[in-house]
């Protein structure tokens, strides 16, 4: 039966997706095959960067469309396809480096800021790119309130292999109280039904991570675990130890909600608590939109995959495209309106 097969069947997964999954991104990078890379020193930015960084005196009364923007993440994936076929260790769900400077870029240029003004996205987050997230923003700040935003219109932040700085993150922004336990015991799926003493919510996680999804995670100390009790209201359990004390997860989906204010015309969207929806509706007229922080204590596969409620992309290549790439000058296309337009898109296959 699927129940019992833990270890074997994340180990088989993460053999299988990992051979799939570099033929994807070779297919991806093919298909931008005018994409060049320039690495780039930390004080130096790129062209794509500095076109665009929010602040940039250049955007001024440029318009960068959907198409614009969607072509960029293609662009991303497929240089990230095109690193990951060239260096192994970048495939999968595989531990990664990305400059602190180049993820805060991201979070700040016009790229996050088209994202955050709609849905449907899945911003994913490999093992050891926590280690890159901004640690000194202003929860009022704008970086904050354009994550809020982010979620707030039904996209997702996925956290894979998460640590101390995913959670300090989550409840920096989030404005959280999640604290970590140390690991003393293995875990299991939570079930979708209520359990008499378990004040934890029944999970109602989507069937694609439930039919992939090991049935019990062993006794691992790189596991990382929240006490349920400290985690937001109307959070769904992927895994807990229940009846251990105090009972811990190392995987759970945070419900984040916001609404259009109904006090200030055009005014910043109001943060409300998932189960104040139908209330704030009945009042103001107000419908919620509501999106996810998906947190996974443990490395795994397929985290990074369409698994989730809205397509993936990567956070890392992302920030790492934007910081180290340029349009290669032998391809006009890659300029709108030729090569001496000042909006950067995705270049084009010669011809």
């Amino acid at each position: 039966g699927r129940r019992g097969r833990g270890a074997e069947m994340m180990a088989a997964n993460r053999r299988a997706l990992s051979a799939a999954g570099a033929l994807c991104l070779c297919a991806a990078a093919a298909a931008l095959v005018a994409l060049a890379l320039v690495g780039r020193s930390s004080g130096q930015r790129s062209a794509a960067a500095a076109l665009l960084e929010s602040s940039s005196p250049r955007l001024a009364g440029l318009s960068r469309t959907n198409e614009d923007m969607e072509q960029i993440i293609a662009a991303a994936d497929a240089a990230w396809a095109a690193g990951a076929g060239a260096n192994p260790s970048l495939a999968g769900s595989d531990h990664v480096v990305v400059a602190p400077a180049d993820m805060k870029d991201l979070f700040d240029s016009d790229l996050f800021e088209y994202l955050s003004t709609r849905c449907c996205k899945s911003l994913y987050f490999a093992p050891g790119a926590e280690q890159s997230l901004p640690t000194d923003w202003d929860v009022n700040g704008e970086e904050a309130q354009r994550v809020r935003a982010f979620v707030g219109l039904g996209n997702t932040l996925v956290f894979n292999d998460g640590k101390g700085d995913a959670i300090a993150f989550i409840n920096k922004v989030f404005s959280a109280e999640m604290s970590s336990v140390p690991i003393t015991s293995g875990f299991q799926l939570r079930d979708s039904l209520l359990i008499p003493g378990d004040h934890s919510s029944p999970t109602t996680i989507p069937e694609s991570l439930s039919l992939n999804l090991p049935d019990k995670l062993p006794l691992d100390g790189s596991v990382t675990a929240v006490a349920t009790k400290s985690l937001p209201a109307s959070t769904t359990i992927v895994y807990n130890n229940f009846p251990r004390e105090p009972t811990a997860s190392p995987a759970f989906i945070i419900k984040y909600c916001q609404v259009d204010n109904p006090f200030v015309e055009g005014g910043e969207r109001l943060s409300v608590a998932p189960v104040d929806c139908p209330a704030a509706m009945q009042e103001h007229g107000t419908p919620c939109d509501c999106g996810s922080v998906a947190f996974l204590g443990f490395d795994w596969l397929d985290a990074g995959n369409n698994v989730w409620d809205a397509s993936t992309i990567n956070a890392e290549s992302l920030a790492t495209f934007l910081a180290h790439s340029d349009p290669p000058a032998t391809h006009p296309s890659a300029y709108v309106g030729g090569g001496g337009a000042t909006t950067w898109v995705a270049p084009l296959a010669v011809g």
